[in-house]
């Protein structure tokens, strides 16, 4: 009988505390019950558990177009570097797989000294040179603390020695703009692998020794991709390593490459 009173005189007061009129001393404040709390969460976990699926799909899509934006200023990097040059990026013009970056770095505004020492590295795995979803643990082989540059997410166009720009003891290629003869076709930079790589520089590379080793797919199973023409498109994994046929088909079925001779 007491319990009752008590909700009635309760009920009461929160008609009063309604309306704005001032409680009675000694009123108790309203109150809920173990049931009337327990229907509240419930409704809020259910709708936490509706909406959290939406935003981590919108977060998803966030990453990519971020991506996608890297990738954009990577290509048009590399259209002002060829603008001056008249030849694309070298892969590896210092001896080093991520050396395209060192080639491009100003041209995204990254100043580096004429030292190029570690700090000078780890610019060129920052900004638009660093995916919004890599990270260095989840490469079988990440980048050394002396040799950061290799982190980021990114590779440049290699296929087998096919390349627009390698060096070695047995083969150099400089690539012109005009030597490739479908830029809309070839690829520039993109997504580079993270479970298959052999070693950390190899992370820096698109297609390397043709054996898809250097596709990534940190999106969606996909791999975000800029083109020579500067284009930048999503390709799923399993479409980009198919390929397909090319003048010069040296990736084993990873094509997209239109170029002619390079010397």
């Amino acid at each position: 009988m007491s319990r009752a009173i008590r909700r009635v005189h309760s009920f009461f007061s929160y008609q009063r505390f309604v309306r704005g009129e001032a409680a009675p001393r000694g009123s108790t404040r309203p109150f809920f019950t173990l049931i009337e709390l327990l229907v509240v969460i419930a409704i809020i976990a259910i709708l936490a558990a509706m909406l959290l699926p939406a935003l981590n799909k919108a977060r998803t899509a966030a990453q990519k177009a971020s991506c996608q934006n890297n990738l954009k200023q990577q290509s048009t990097a590399i259209m002002m570097y060829t603008g001056d040059t008249d030849y694309f990026p070298c892969l590896n013009q210092y001896g080093s797989f991520p050396d395209w970056k060192r080639e491009i770095a100003p041209y995204l505004g990254i100043a580096l000294s004429d030292e190029f020492n570690v700090q000078d590295k780890q610019r060129l795995a920052s900004g638009s040179l660093r995916c919004p979803v890599w990270k260095a643990e989840i490469v079988p082989y990440p980048p050394s603390a002396y040799n950061p540059q290799s982190g980021g997410g990114y590779g440049y166009m290699y296929n087998y020695d096919c390349g627009l720009g390698y060096i070695s003891a047995s083969l150099t290629r400089w690539v012109k703009p005009n030597q490739v003869v479908k830029s809309s076709q070839t690829l520039l930079t993109g997504d580079g692998a993270d479970a298959t790589i052999t070693y950390a520089e190899q992370a820096s590379v698109l297609f390397k020794d043709g054996d898809n080793a250097g596709i990534g797919d940190r999106h969606d199973q996909g791999i975000n991709v800029s083109w020579c023409d500067g284009h930048v498109s999503y390709m799923k994994k399993t479409a980009l390593a198919q390929g397909q046929y090319s003048a010069t088909w040296a990736a084993r079925g990873a094509g997209y490459y239109y170029c002619t001779t390079a010397k």
